[in-house]
């Protein structure tokens, strides 16, 4: 019975409620119709009241306002005044937007001030990274200009009509020269150094190096006591033999050459498994070249130690790296297969080392077999043409 009263009186309780607040919401609803009533009657009346106010002032503005009408224009005058006022105060005037106008601007002033010392710091770095822009383009063009007149005066007759006519006109002006230890480039040499320009003693020493570079393989080369010793820049090439279904590689052949051109270091390297297929036509190699070669270790010791803290020049550096089990700093390798320049002339692709040395070198190499010494030359001859260019693009990579 206890629940049955409980139940009872919750459902009355919820009744009432539900009751009191409909009726709480209907005398809100009438309130609200009564003050939009009035505001309507109001508005109604307003403009009842202007539209009398414009008739009388039309009427008495003809009639020049005679004297018993005084009273009621002054009144109407009046009214027109409280209109006014009542308009001024809902709408804010131009006069006193003006004046908030320069009361804010007065405000932001001083932010504005102080702001101006960060502004005209940051005005001063935008200059000064101007500068450094226009400074390394003008370093740019200017290594750009020397690189052309170097391979101008290198290469003379890259463009050849006759399959080696142009090399043997060549070939015979370096070897017309004379001699580097006669009398006259000794007196020459001896001018450079007492004048004050050294830029033009660059040049030449770059092409004297260049030129003792540039000389075919049948002619032995006779390199000074400075010529023979290890250099900054080296460039490495390697032979390879097949092994296991003879599409894998392995190393039969080191060679490497030091800035002059002079063979450094080459060493023929025993098979540590049994060779499929020797490629004799392409690397040269043949059986009893490996039978006597050294072991792959004291090789790679070798050409480790050679290797440590200098510029390693190559084509396709990534093949000999691997054949090797070496690696190489980055930023100390110069691959002429990935050089933009010589890239250029293959439309984008890799271009070939032998259509380099053909084009830009103007002489022949890989016609049968091909020689490790030769390769390594002609890319330590190339890096030369451009090393300017080259390493310009290296430090603006950095």
């Amino acid at each position: 019975m206890f629940y049955f009263y409980f139940n009872i009186s919750i459902s009355v309780f919820f009744t009432v409620c539900y009751v009191a607040l409909i009726l709480y919401v209907r005398k809100h609803e009438e309130r609200q119709r009564q003050c939009h009533c009035k505001e309507s009657a109001i508005i109604e009346t307003m403009e009842k009241k202007d539209i009398q106010t414009t008739q009388r002032t039309v009427s008495h503005t003809e009639c020049n306002v005679p004297a018993h009408n005084c009273e009621m224009y002054k009144n109407l005058v009046r009214h027109e005044q409280q209109q006014k006022q009542c308009n001024s105060k809902k709408s804010p005037t131009k006069e006193t937007m003006e004046r908030n106008d320069k009361q804010t601007i007065q405000h932001m002033v001083p932010y504005t001030e102080r702001n101006m010392s960060g502004r005209n710091c940051e005005i001063k770095h935008e200059e000064q990274r101007k500068q450094c822009h226009s400074k390394k383009s003008t370093s740019k063009e200017t290594i750009e200009r020397k690189d052309k007149q170097t391979a101008q005066r290198l290469v003379p007759h890259t463009e050849r009509n006759v399959s080696g006519h142009n090399w043997e006109m060549f070939k015979n002006s370096v070897i017309n020269t004379p001699p580097l230890h006669s009398d006259n480039n000794v007196k020459e040499n001896l001018m450079k150094k007492t004048a004050p320009h050294k830029k033009s003693k660059k040049k030449n020493h770059l092409t004297t190096l260049i030129a003792d570079h540039v000389t075919p393989l049948n002619e032995e080369v006779i390199y000074d006591e400075n010529k023979k010793k290890l250099t900054k820049h080296i460039a490495l090439d390697c032979e390879m033999v097949g092994i296991g279904d003879g599409t894998e590689s392995m190393l039969a052949r080191v060679s490497i050459v030091n800035r002059h051109g002079f063979c450094i270091y080459d060493k023929y390297v025993k098979p540590r498994e049994p060779v499929k297929d020797y490629r004799t036509k392409v690397s040269g190699i043949e059986p009893h070249h490996l039978q006597n070669g050294e072991e792959f270790d004291i090789v790679q010791k070798e050409v480790a130690e050679i290797l440590k803290g200098r510029v390693l020049i190559g084509h396709g550096l990534k093949h000999d790296l691997d054949v090797l089990y070496l690696s190489h700093p980055r930023k100390h390798l110069r691959d002429t297969s990935k050089f933009k320049t010589f890239r250029q002339l293959s439309r984008g692709n890799t271009p070939g080392l032998k259509k380099l040395a053909q084009e830009l070198l103007g002489r022949e190499i890989q016609t049968g077999e091909h020689n490790s010494i030769e390769d390594a030359r002609s890319t330590m001859q190339l890096y030369m043409l451009y090393k300017n260019k080259w390493e310009s693009e290296c430090y603006s990579k950095r």
